[in-house]
């Protein structure tokens, strides 16, 4: 995960979603910020999910994410989740580490 801080506005997470990611590695992170926020009954952590191409991504129990975008349009965020699988699809991989790549040179 790679992490930076904007003082006074909303966390943001980015998860970064390949085709066939376990589910639950994305939802147990997802629920725990969700909680945060609920629990806290502010608004402090902003989640955005992205994927390759901006279409909802499939994971491996066939459960489907709604994708806020694709990758290479995410924009600034504090966090970038890396949700991966064993098969990434050849054409997906070099956008995905463009993009956390881009997003790590951020906070560089």
């Amino acid at each position: 995960m790679i992490s930076r801080h904007r003082h006074g506005a909303p966390v943001t997470f980015g998860f970064f979603v390949a085709q066939n990611a376990g589910c639950l590695s994305v939802a147990l992170i997802s629920e725990t910020l969700h909680a945060a926020n609920r629990l806290s009954s502010q608004h402090l952590i902003d989640i955005s999910m992205f994927s390759h191409d901006g279409k909802p991504v499939q994971t491996t129990s066939r459960m489907t994410y709604p994708i806020t975008g694709q990758v290479d349009e995410a924009g600034a965020l504090d966090n970038v989740v890396l949700a991966s699988s064993y098969d990434i699809p050849a054409a997906h991989i070099k956008r995905l580490i463009a993009a956390v790549r881009h997003h790590s040179s951020i906070i560089a």
